[in-house]
């Protein structure tokens, strides 16, 4: 600080008009002792590398601001991924701070703004600097360095525009814009994926390295070539043809997508070109909507054997599409894809080729490979429902704007943790081109709803659907986990619930506060937004020293939002519980049916164990559900007796991700996360 006071000072009896920027210490990230300001025109400049980008990444240089009135300047990041750039400057923005990134230009780097080619000698000077190689001549030293320097002119350098888009374009717009310029028929190269955030333009399961927060590396293009999404794209050696990479390293239920010029609404047939030691799954979607069914890829005996796969009989409209490739069980490579006129639409069938539910279970949909004609029967017109192995009944259809989708509404809405089957009989369906409809048995219904917390429970307050200005750390309550913190007015965290009876219930806060607070608990469901009550959070003596508080709330049965909104900040929160306290079913001395203890590791990497306590023997259920509200497996169906206990689950045939159980014991129930890392 004294340093620096100094040289302010200097530099203030010659200009009293510029902006001085103060680093902190420790890489920029410890200003201890460099508080109060000094000077009414300075910035602190701050870094961040390689941690989470969320709210409670940046609280405490927020929190340096807001205390001392200065404004912010990230004066670096970067050495990282698409996502992880286009995630931090969004948080930057978000929060009126101003960034740089680093660095501009470096040697052979996807993740540089610009990349620099290595000049001919350049690796064998390396060499001798790392003592692996004899001492070059002052002449080829001179010429390597001077090659690289030629190499560095802004002329002379390979700009990485899918880094420039992520920082920049990505950040305001989730709008596809095309890597290249696709036509249908032709060849489409896999490499040549659109630009967009993650999730619009590809889905991948490592896209940036959070090292600093998880103490983990993690790569996110494994093959270092070409582009610097989470994708993972390496240099190709097919000799039939190519653009110079292919797409490797590929895990289940990740997707790339292209924006295409299709010629004209026909059936297409298409060549895959592929390498693979092992089989694999995939299919293909236009807009959003299959249009074929699933089909395997073979093992073709090594990473690099090239292969053709034939695929025929796509139906695809006319127009500019977003074509979408699922896969849906890894892994293999890809090189390119080439579409070939097959025939007109009628030659086809016309087929079912999946179905799945609304995110609320309101609705279900099923996706065909061709248009159908209006106007459709009268429901159920040939279609029937089984819900958990039961007739359901269908109370209407409509057909979507693509005329590809059919959406179902059924009698009664459809839950997460329920298995539907959809079927189809008679000849009252047609397409377009007039070709009837196929009869199907037992199409499953794939339930994309979230998983559901069920009350009465326990919800563990980092297990949120959305989470909007939390911080989240690592807790030493007991049970461990994680807690919710970094508390301000107005923020707020939603979770999706399963209300089993309407009643009165004892809300419980595991709590820990420097200073106190105020939550307020909200209903949130298609009549609005409805207060139920709020607490006072009293001071406990630490951010970790915990206590548990209640108050009461009446639930009305049925599923919709709880949110947890601050009123005042200054604490943190492990859990909360509802214990239901009126009805019949209600006396005083009741105990807990059950007592979940803890499941560790969490994360995991291949088997964790669910440990938990039964006071007398009971009816337990515990499932394991995937993030789209599937079931996985069933870990316990059965009478348990009364002790302790623990079950593991192995995750084997699954991919990496975030997956919940849920344990249920008599009425009473707990759902918790759980998060597979391999």
């Amino acid at each position: 600080k004294n340093l620096y006071q100094d040289i302010t000072a200097a530099i203030r009896e010659v200009d009293t008009r510029h902006i001085l920027f103060i680093e902190g210490n420790w890489w920029a990230n410890d200003f201890s002792g460099l508080t109060p300001p000094w000077d009414d025109n300075m910035v602190y400049s701050f870094h961040k590398y390689w941690s989470y980008n969320d709210q409670g990444s940046i609280q405490w240089v927020l929190d340096l601001r807001d205390r001392h009135n200065v404004p912010l300047w990230c004066g670096e990041a970067g050495e990282n991924s698409n996502v992880w750039y286009r995630d931090a400057i969004k948080l930057f923005e978000d929060n009126g701070i101003g960034w740089a990134w680093w660095p501009l230009k470096k040697v052979e780097s996807i993740s540089g703004i610009l990349s620099v080619a290595k000049p001919s000698g350049y690796d064998r000077l390396l060499d001798y600097w790392k003592g692996q190689a004899s001492k070059p001549s002052v002449d080829f030293a001179f010429n390597a360095l001077m090659g690289l320097a030629e190499n560095y002119r802004l002329e002379n350098t390979l700009i990485n525009r899918t880094v420039v888009d992520a920082m920049f374009r990505q950040v305001q717009t989730t709008e596809l814009l095309p890597f290249a310029e696709h036509h249908i028929p032709g060849i489409i190269f896999a490499a040549d994926y659109d630009l967009g955030p993650l999730g619009y333009a590809y889905m991948d399961e490592e896209v940036a390295d959070y090292h600093v927060s998880t103490g983990t590396w993690t790569g996110w293009n494994n093959g270092w070539a070409y582009r610097n999404d989470g994708v993972d794209v390496e240099t190709c050696n097919d000799t039939k043809q190519n653009n110079g990479y292919s797409v490797g390293w590929i895990s289940d239920d990740e997707w790339l997508a292209y924006t295409v010029k299709i010629d004209s609404t026909a059936m297409y047939d298409v060549i895959l070109r592929i390498a693979s030691e092992q089989s694999g799954k995939m299919h293909f979607q236009v807009d959003g909507i299959d249009v074929n069914a699933v089909f395997s890829v073979p093992a073709t005996g090594s990473w690099y054997v090239w292969r053709d796969l034939p695929v025929s009989g796509l139906v695809l409209p006319a127009g500019e599409h977003v074509l979408k490739i699922h896969f849906d069980q890894g892994t293999f490579n890809l090189n390119y894809m080439e579409f070939i006129p097959a025939g007109s639409t009628a030659q086809a069938d016309f087929l079912c080729l999946s179905a799945a539910t609304s995110s609320d279970g309101r609705t279900f949909s099923a996706d065909l490979n061709k248009q159908v004609a209006l106007p459709l029967p009268t429901p159920p017109g040939g279609f029937s429902l089984k819900v958990n192995g039961a007739d359901a009944a269908i109370g209407s259809y409509t057909v979507d704007e693509s005329g590809r989708r059919i959406v179902f509404t059924p009698a009664q809405m459809i839950h997460f943790e329920d298995r539907a089957y959809l079927s189809y009989s008679g000849g009252a369906v047609v397409a377009e081109d007039g070709t009837p409809l196929q009869a199907f048995s037992n199409l499953r219904i794939s339930n994309t709803q979230p998983a559901r917390h069920t009350i009465p429970g326990r919800i563990q307050a980092e297990d949120f659907d959305v989470n909007n200005g939390f911080g989240i750390e690592d807790t030493d309550d007991a049970g461990g986990g994680q807690n919710l913190g970094w508390t301000d007015a107005g923020d707020y965290a939603d979770y999706a619930v399963t209300v089993t009876k309407a009643g009165t219930y004892d809300v419980k806060y595991r709590i820990a506060a420097q200073s106190g607070g105020r939550i307020g608990l909200q209903k949130i469901d298609d009549s609005g937004t409805k207060t139920l009550h709020t607490i006072s959070i009293p001071v406990t003596g630490g951010w970790q020293n915990w206590q548990t508080i209640s108050k009461e709330a009446v639930l009305p049965e049925g599923r919709y939002i709880l949110r947890i909104r601050v009123k005042s900040g200054g604490f943190n929160l492990n859990w909360f519980e509802f214990d239901f306290i009126t009805g019949a079913e209600y006396t005083q001395d009741t105990p807990s049916v059950f007592s979940l203890r803890q499941n560790w590791p969490n994360p995991f990497n291949s088997t964790t164990r669910i440990e938990y306590s039964l006071p007398l023997a009971a009816q337990v259920k515990l499932n394991i559900y995937n993030l789209r509200g599937e079931k996985v497996t069933t870990l316990i169906d059965g009478v348990i007796p009364a002790g302790e206990h623990s079950v593991s689950w192995t995750a084997s045939n699954v991919a990496s991700g975030l997956y919940f159980y849920r344990i249920q014991a008599g009425d009473f129930s707990e759902t918790r996360k759980l998060v597979l890392q391999r």
